[in-house]
C-alpha cells in the first residue's frame, strides 16, 4: 500500500525537476517530482505545433541530485495529442538525463561506472542500488563501449609488452589464454586478445594502427612471439625481460645443484640460499652455503658463475660505448657454457646464443615486464571477483576500464 505524506514545498532537485512530496511504499520512501517545461512540446511525427492535453502518468525512476542526495521519484508527466495526425506522446527526459525507457539518470550511471572501476562487484552495486547485475552489466557496456572504440583508434604505443596469461571460464572446465599488450611508457594495458596461437595474435595484430611506429618491444624469450614480431613490427627493437632472463638462468642452476646432489630437494633453507642473490645472504646462509660447498665443490663454482652472469645481465643504463666490454665478457661466459660446461649449461648457453641481441639491448633499455605481471595479478582478482569469465568481452571490457585506456 502506498501511504502519501504531507505536501511539502517545491524543492529543485535536478534542474527542470521540482520534488512537490514524499511517499511510502513497499520498497521504502519516495519522492513525488514535477517536470518543468521550458520550451512548447512538438509533436515527434509531423512536427506540429497543435497540440492539447491528453491526461497524466506517473514515471518512476532514480535520480541522483545536484547536492548529491540519491532518491527514488515518481515524476508527473503530461501527455499530449497532436491535433493534425492524432498521435498521442509525451515531453522527452533527456533534459533531466533519464532518456527513453531508462529510470536512472546519467549522473547515477556514471556513479555506477565508478563503482565498477573501483573493483567493486555486480552484486554488491546491484544490492546497494536495488538493481539487478545484468542491469550492472549492461549499464557498463553502454557507458564504455564507444569510449573504447573512440581511444583505440590512436597508434600503437611506442613502447609496447607483449605477454600472456591464463583465463578462468568460470563454470565450465578448463582455462583458456589471452595476450596482453601494455603500453610500458604510460603505465596501462593497451589491448587484450583471447587466445595465443599464432594464427590468432598474428589476425589481431595486423588491425593495430601504426604498427610501423612502434620503436621498443619488450617480451620473455618466447620464440613465436619474436616470429611475429619481427613481421608485424618492423621498426621495432625486440628487448628481452630481464625478469625472465635471470630466472632462466637459476631455475638452470637449481637443475644443476639437484643433479649434484639429489638431497639438495630436500633441504628447503640450503635451496632458498641457493637461490638468493650474494650480497642479500643473511649469516645462517652464508654458513649453509659454506657447509654445503664443503661437502660438493663443484656446486660452489656453478654457484660463482651464476652470480657472475646475473650480476653482468643486471646492469643498466650503459651508453653504447661501455656496453663493448659487457659484450665482450659474455661472449666469454657463453663460450664457457658452450664448450667447458655440462649439458645443462650447454642448453642454456645455446638460448643465450639465439637471444644474444636482445639481451644484451637490456643493458641500454630499462624497461622490464614488471608493469606487465602487475597487472596480471590485477586481472586475477578480477576474474576471481566474477567466479571466472565465459563472456571474453565482458572480461576485455572490464580489464581495459581497470587497467587500460578507459578513465571513470
Amino acid at each position: 500500500m502506498e501511504e502519501k505524506t504531507p505536501t511539502m514545498p517545491c524543492v529543485v532537485f535536478l534542474k527542470y525537476l521540482k520534488i512537490t512530496g514524499e511517499g511510502v511504499d513497499s520498497q521504502g520512501k519516495f519522492a513525488y517530482a514535477t517536470y518543468v517545461e521550458v520550451e512548447a512540446a512538438r509533436c515527434p511525427c509531423c512536427g506540429s505545433n497543435m497540440l492539447y492535453a491528453h491526461g497524466y502518468y506517473h514515471r518512476n525512476a532514480s535520480a541522483i541530485g545536484r547536492d548529491g542526495a540519491r532518491k527514488r521519484l515518481r515524476i508527473r508527466m503530461k501527455r499530449y495529442k497532436c491535433r493534425c495526425c492524432g498521435k498521442c506522446f509525451s515531453p522527452s527526459c533527456n533534459r533531466i538525463g533519464i532518456g527513453k525507457w531508462q529510470r536512472r539518470n546519467a549522473r547515477l550511471n556514471d556513479m555506477l561506472s565508478r563503482e565498477c572501476a573501483n573493483g567493486v562487484s555486480n552484486k554488491a552495486i546491484g544490492q546497494k542500488y536495488r538493481i539487478s547485475t545484468s542491469t550492472v552489466e549492461r549499464q557498463l557496456h553502454r557507458n564504455h563501449e564507444a569510449l573504447l572504440r573512440e581511444q583505440l583508434q590512436h597508434s600503437c604505443p611506442q613502447v609496447l609488452r607483449i605477454d600472456e596469461h591464463s583465463i578462468h571460464r568460470g563454470r565450465t572446465k578448463g582455462h583458456k589464454f589471452a595476450v596482453t599488450l601494455a603500453d610500458l611508457r604510460h603505465h596501462r594495458i593497451y589491448e587484450v586478445f583471447e587466445g595465443k596461437s599464432s594464427a590468432a595474435l598474428e589476425s589481431n595484430l595486423r588491425k593495430l594502427k601504426g604498427r610501423e611506429k612502434v620503436k621498443v618491444v619488450c617480451m620473455d624469450l618466447s620464440s613465436p612471439f619474436r616470429n611475429l614480431i619481427q613481421r608485424l613490427f618492423p621498426h621495432a627493437k625486440i628487448v628481452a625481460d630481464r625478469f625472465h632472463v635471470i630466472r632462466l638462468i637459476i631455475d638452470t642452476f637449481h637443475e644443476f645443484c639437484k643433479a649434484a646432489d639429489p638431497a639438495i630437494k630436500w633441504k628447503r633453507g640450503i635451496t632458498c640460499a641457493l637461490r638468493t642473490k650474494g650480497a642479500n645472504l643473511r649469516p645462517a646462509q652464508r654458513q649453509l652455503l659454506e657447509k654445503e660447498f664443503a661437502r660438493h665443490p663443484a656446486i660452489q663454482a656453478a654457484y660463482e658463475f651464476k652470480e657472475e652472469l646475473c650480476s653482468l645481465l643486471s646492469i643498466k643504463e650503459r651508453k653504447r660505448a661501455n656496453c663493448i666490454p659487457l659484450l665482450e665478457k659474455l661472449k666469454e661466459m657463453v663460450w664457457q657454457m658452450l664448450h667447458e660446461a655440462l649439458e645443462i649449461f650447454k642448453k642454456l648457453g645455446r638460448t643465450i646464443r639465439q637471444w644474444f641481441e636482445p639481451i644484451i639491448r637490456m643493458w641500454r633499455f630499462t624497461k622490464s615486464n614488471g608493469i606487465t605481471e602487475g597487472f596480471h595479478r590485477k586481472m586475477k582478482l578480477i576474474q576471481r571477483r566474477a567466479y571466472g569469465y565465459r563472456n571474453f568481452q565482458n572480461y576485455r571490457l572490464r580489464v581495459l576500464m581497470e587497467c587500460g585506456h578507459i578513465l571513470v
